[in-house]
């Protein structure tokens, strides 16, 4: 062996030793180096905005509660440390895990200083909402002009205590109030109850109480809504009273007022002042104790001129059952238009008073119209005690309406009881109601123009069932979607 060769072989050990001696110093380095996610050059953890998408990273209860501090979504109680926006501004907050609440929530946004900003909540979820207070906008958030989206609420309870000075008052699980410049997209509330006071004029939902925002869709509520004795109410399952267009949403929860003032009471809308309602449905018991001035609907108790409530239903084995007023499986008080919907409910009770009764509608008015709808034989309907009660198996009162009530169907009125059926709609025999199809009926002329994009007619044991709708890839067109809920015969729960 050469002297070069020798020293070649004593030296490839030593570059071998360096070599692991200079890949271990690198890693010791990466691993010292500060963990830095979206490479701005600030570490995760004094950054902000970890990913970089310009929305502050929410962890904790306190980060949540200091949201409050900066409701147009710039910083984090102050702290832009790492945010990407020139010049050093965030534009809003997202959740980065599950938050568990406790002791009593502030609602976050005032109505002279508004929640403004994006909520992101990435299908997390805040549990154990408790906001309990005097105040005039109670809820997650009081006041919201802002966008909230996939985000859950989970357990807990909105309530308004009485005092001598609010005389009105906006409740919901996650908004009292909501803006004309607020969004909200793909919201629920689970099990969290809200109830009101008996001091006030109240507008009241399981989710918002009132909603003037520019949309609300793809959201429900679950949660039981109460509202108190003596108080005007606009009160409904999710939303108390609504100047939007609400999409694809339901609620599953039971609504009750008290004895005493003006009510419009509905399983999904209290009042519908402005804008449509579509691919929507409610379940639940609907109670009321007040009298001849009760709008109570299964869905909506009060429909304002020209809003179109389309598509949508409600159903179950629910009741409704009122002191009296207009009260209807759909709509109470209906003065816009009704099209391709159905109502089911076990049992439908006036009261003492005056009543208007339907199994679809309590009182048709101002020019309202009912296209393409249906009533189930499944409703028991009552009028009460009111020797003036008009009673209809599918329209209590129709009110001098030329042609209101157009391919609308309700089956044998023999369980309208309190008075006698004002035959106000088709009726038809139940059993045609269920068989026929667009293209097929014993009667030849039973839902021939219902269309077959909207409904689908299952079997001869089954009632028509609407079909959902998503939007299209373009933002704008309906794409046919899953069956909403197959009504099978009157006998067997459709949920």
């Amino acid at each position: 062996m050469g002297d070069g060769s020798l020293l070649s072989y004593i030296m490839t050990p030593c570059r071998i030793y360096l070599g692991l001696v200079m890949t271990l110093l690198l890693v010791a380095s990466s691993a010292c180096k500060p963990l830095d996610t979206d490479g701005d050059g600030v570490p995760d953890d004094i950054d902000v905005d970890d990913d970089g998408d310009g929305l502050i990273e929410i962890f904790d209860p306190g980060m949540l509660d200091n949201m409050r501090n900066s409701v147009d979504g710039s910083s984090l109680n102050g702290n832009v440390t790492g945010c990407p926006v020139e010049p050093d501004v965030c534009i809003g907050y997202e959740l980065y895990n599950s938050i568990g609440l406790s002791g009593n929530w502030n609602p976050l946004g005032s109505f002279s200083s508004p929640f403004a900003t994006l909520l992101e909540g990435n299908d997390y979820t805040i549990s154990n909402l408790v906001v309990s207070g005097d105040s005039a906008y109670l809820g997650f958030f009081g006041v919201l002009s802002g966008t909230v989206q996939n985000l859950r609420f989970n357990g807990g309870s909105v309530s308004s205590v009485a005092n001598n000075t609010t005389k009105g008052r906006f409740l919901g699980s996650l908004a009292g109030m909501i803006n004309p410049a607020g969004r909200v997209l793909n919201v629920s509330s689970v099990s969290v109850t809200i109830t009101g006071s008996s001091d006030s004029n109240e507008n009241i939902g399981g989710l918002v109480g009132q909603n003037d925002a520019s949309s609300l869709r793809d959201s429900f509520s679950t949660g039981a809504v109460t509202a108190g004795d003596g108080a005007d109410g606009r009160v409904g399952g999710l939303v108390g009273s609504s100047v939007s267009d609400i999409v694809n949403s339901y609620s599953l929860g039971d609504v009750a007022v008290g004895n005493g003032g003006d009510a419009s009471v509905g399983g999904l809308v209290g009042v519908n002042r402005v804008g449509n309602i579509t691919d929507s449905y409610a379940s639940g018991d609907i109670t009321s104790g007040r009298s001849n001035t009760n709008n109570i609907g299964g869905l909506v108790g009060l429909n304002e001129v020209n809003n179109t409530i389309r598509n949508s239903y409600s159903g179950r084995l629910g009741r409704i059952i009122s002191g009296g007023g207009a009260i209807g499986g759909l709509v109470g008080l209906n003065n816009g238009i009704i099209r391709n919907t159905y109502a089911r409910s076990d049992e439908i009770n006036g009261g003492a008073e005056v009543d208007r009764v339907g199994g679809l509608v309590g009182q048709n008015s101002n020019n309202a119209r009912i296209i393409n709808s249906y009533a189930t034989a499944a409703a028991k309907i009552n009028g009460g005690d009111g020797s003036n009660d008009s009673i209809g198996g599918l329209i209590g009162v129709n009110q001098n309406i030329p042609e209101a009530i157009v391919n609308s169907y309700y089956p044998d009125p023999s369980n309208v009881t309190g008075g006698t059926d004002n035959g106000l709609g088709m009726q038809v025999p139940e059993q045609d109601v269920i068989s026929a199809t667009a293209t097929t009926s014993s009667n030849g002329f039973l839902y021939t123009d219902w269309s077959e994009n909207d409904w689908n007619f299952g079997s001869a044991e089954q009632y028509p069932a609407l079909l959902s709708f998503r939007v299209g890839s373009d933002g704008v067109t309906r794409e046919k979607g899953r069956l909403l809920c197959r009504q099978p015969t009157p006998r067997v729960q459709c949920f």
